[in-house]
């Protein structure tokens, strides 16, 4: 099914499976970073990197996607843009922090979305490649905050680029630095709920609280040996 939004996206969606929708999608940001590839003899490893955004923890980097906080998908998607990517294999790898739902899509790759982590390692055929993080329509209530990283394989003349992928760590991912009993290292952006509607929901427990005292009241009477 072909959809048309001028400026915005023209997609081609492919399948969905199991929550998973996949799509092949043009790019489309007001604003693009590069990002720069560490070697990963240079990664971050200690665990307080998690919260110092000047510091890349296993050589991931760390954004916001404004999915409820701007309106424009143009100036609220953050994109990024990977150089030198021709006839390799490119590694993406996305975590969000705390766990939420998050979509990804490059200029040249089938769009993917995933619950809290998302891994890929495939064939980039375009000298630069152009990445855009979203959210669809079952994204959680908050603004996702998320680390992302991309690694490129060697020249095919060092290693075959097939195999690199199928040695690559899939578990390397920031929450891997701290251990499974803390907590998220990131407080998830809360949307404050009207007056109005706080005010309504608890008119609405402060009546079903009375009813359920009521009609206990009710039958413990009737069933009392001492009624009238």
């Amino acid at each position: 099914m072909l959809v048309f939004k001028p400026n915005v996206y023209v997609c081609v969606f492919v399948v969905v499976v199991y929550g998973t929708q996949l799509s092949t999608c043009a790019v489309s940001c007001s604003q693009t970073t590069n990002f720069v590839i560490l070697n990963e003899t240079q990664y971050d490893r200690d665990a307080n990197s998690l919260t110092d955004d000047t510091r890349r923890p296993l050589g991931f980097k760390y954004a916001t996607l404004a999915y409820y906080s701007k309106a424009d998908p143009r100036d609220r998607n953050p994109c990024v843009s990977v150089a030198n990517t021709a006839n390799k294999r490119i590694e993406v790898m996305i975590q969000t922090d705390p766990p939420n739902r998050i979509c990804v899509k490059s200029t040249a790759s089938i769009a993917t979305c995933g619950e809290e982590t998302i891994y890929l390692c495939e064939r980039a055929n375009d000298v630069n490649l152009t990445f855009e993080f979203y959210c669809d329509q079952m994204c959680g209530e908050t603004d996702p905050n998320f680390y992302y990283r991309f690694a490129l394989s060697p020249p095919s003349s060092a290693k075959d680029p097939e195999l690199w992928c199928n040695e690559r760590n899939t578990d390397e991912f920031p929450k891997s630095l701290i251990s499974p009993n803390l907590q998220a290292t990131r407080k998830p952006t809360i949307h404050s709920i009207s007056k109005a509607s706080s005010t309504k929901t608890l008119h609405i427990i402060f009546t079903i609280t009375y009813s359920v005292i009521s009609l206990l009241f009710t039958i413990s009477h009737n069933l009392s040996p001492f009624k009238v």
